[in-house]
């Protein structure tokens, strides 16, 4: 009897300890991307969240609910933030300039407009006679989080003559986890 008390305790204390949560641990609606897209809000929460935007993106966002931002190192001294609303497609890429330390890289930096997901029906490039910049303000290696900012001015390159010539991301703000393991 001793023993099968003794086997019973063993197994509550190893269940207790194994179900323990981590405290630290963050929800994916924790991670988002934010900003004004030509005076109109712009968010991107993180892994499949619903989207929010004023536009009539919405009904994009709530029919094709993907992977909306996150950061991925496609190399040990590059990072490229990856946000969607509906069919509106946002890459931001940095570079390493010293340790720790990211500048924006503005050739490949840009906005997409699709259909179904997949076919680009507007592409846009910064235009560089305005103000574009991005930052990262912390990176926490151990957690895998990035947090930063950006102000972001495109043209479009292509696309019918319906979608806008311009588009303006304001007051943008990001706090993202990465696709990386």
């Amino acid at each position: 009897m001793k023993k099968f008390t003794f086997i019973i305790l063993a197994l509550v204390t190893v269940f207790t300890i194994s179900c323990k949560k981590d405290k630290d641990a963050r929800k994916n609606s924790d991670y988002y991307l934010s900003a004004n897209k030509n005076n109109a809000s712009w968010t991107s929460p993180s892994f499949g969240e619903q989207a929010t935007t004023s536009s009539s993106q919405q009904i994009a966002a709530n029919v094709f609910p993907i992977q909306n931002s996150y950061y991925t190192k496609p190399s040990y001294n590059e990072l490229v933030v990856v946000a969607n609303v509906g069919e509106e497609h946002l890459y931001i890429n940095l570079f390493a300039s010293s340790p720790n330390a990211y500048q924006f890289d503005k050739t490949k930096t840009k906005f997409y407009i699709t259909v179904g997901q997949d076919a680009i029906s507007a592409r846009y490039v910064l235009d560089e006679n305005k103000t574009n910049t991005a930052n990262i303000t912390d990176i926490n290696i151990s957690k895998k989080t990035i947090r930063g900012n950006f102000i972001l001015n495109f043209k479009k390159a292509n696309g019918h003559e319906s979608y806008p010539t311009t588009i303006a991301f304001t007051d943008g703000k990001f706090f993202l986890t990465t696709t990386d393991k």
